[in-house]
């Protein structure tokens, strides 16, 4: 349709441009033979070149319509006038016609503009349709929390710090926070150093899981201050598509490369994570850009996870 409206449009452009050339070849005859008759009329050798035309259209008028004016002894043949007039018509006519013309040409300009915005729409959807059939493959996601600890209980005497297991109190919190999982039946957990991993699938128990493990971890860092240890937790969460080694290996190395930008107290993501999760519904979470990052040498946009209150 669009192109029918395209050839159309082209079709009223070329119209336009021609009822112009016969305007101006009719305002230039009518120039000349107005002229030519009235100088023929007062004995004026002026003008002589329009004769052949002069008479040309007086035959062509004369087939039609042939009547005399007399003017006491002189007779004039009108003609010429008749045919000046009957032109200047046509041109008032004609500019009449552009008009019309030129508000259909507007009503296409319409149409063509709806038109293609529908076309851009349907293609819009297609392609929204289809990036949510990719988007749906990544029912997987992971969650990468980096626990660090600091001992705040100070020897008065000796200024120096008591002898405190460090790594057994990270073991305390990680099997906290293993203690409220337990209850999900999809996830799998791994400890490495001080960092707890979450794989879990079935995208849509996201949002109870990320909420516990908000919860608990600042239930656990309240707990941490009262005993004066300062705990700060990183969180970093990411989507993939099933649960081979490769595809681990691969979430894994995101998640890592969104620790190691050490943002406390964060739970952050990449894009595709976000645009995975603006898919589901009724989300207790927003996702908010959180800025621009230098990783691997590229400009990555990074999200951050916000709780809704």
């Amino acid at each position: 349709m669009l192109l029918v409206y395209n050839i159309l449009k082209k079709s009223s452009k070329l119209l336009i441009n021609l009822i112009l050339i016969v305007q101006i070849i009719l305002l230039i005859l009518i120039f000349l033979t107005a002229g030519y008759w009235f100088c023929n009329a007062a004995g004026i050798n002026f003008l002589a070149f329009v004769q052949p035309l002069a008479a040309h259209i007086t035959s062509f008028v004369h087939s039609f319509y042939h009547q005399q004016a007399q003017v006491g002894e002189q007779s004039f043949d009108g003609s010429i006038l008749l045919f000046d007039i009957l032109a200047f018509i046509v041109i008032i006519f004609l500019s009449k016609l552009k008009i019309e013309i030129n508000k259909y040409q507007d009503d296409i300009d319409v149409k063509i503009r709806n038109t293609q915005l529908k076309l851009e729409q349907d293609f819009n959807k297609q392609l929204e349709r289809e990036t949510k059939s990719k988007l749906n493959k990544f029912n997987n996601y992971a969650i990468l929390i980096k626990i660090e600890l600091k001992n705040c209980k100070v020897n008065n005497a000796w200024g120096e710090v008591q002898n405190i297991d460090e790594a057994g109190r990270e073991n305390q919190i990680f099997r906290s926070l293993n203690t409220c999982l337990n209850t999900f039946n999809n996830i799998k957990t791994a400890k490495t150093g001080n960092k707890y991993l979450i794989l879990a699938d079935k995208f849509n128990t996201f949002d109870k899981i990320m909420t516990i493990v908000v919860n608990e971890l600042a239930t656990l860092k309240l707990a941490q201050r009262k005993e004066r240890w300062i705990m700060d937790a990183t969180t970093a969460v990411a989507t993939y598509r099933n649960s081979g080694n490769n595809e681990v290996k691969n979430v894994y190395n995101d998640l890592q490369t969104l620790i190691d930008l050490d943002l406390k107290g964060e739970a952050i993501c990449l894009g595709n994570f976000s645009m995975r999760y603006e898919m589901s519904d009724n989300s207790e979470f927003i996702i908010e850009k959180k800025g621009h990052y230098d990783i691997n040498d590229n400009d990555i946009s990074v999200w951050k996870l916000i709780k809704k209150i």
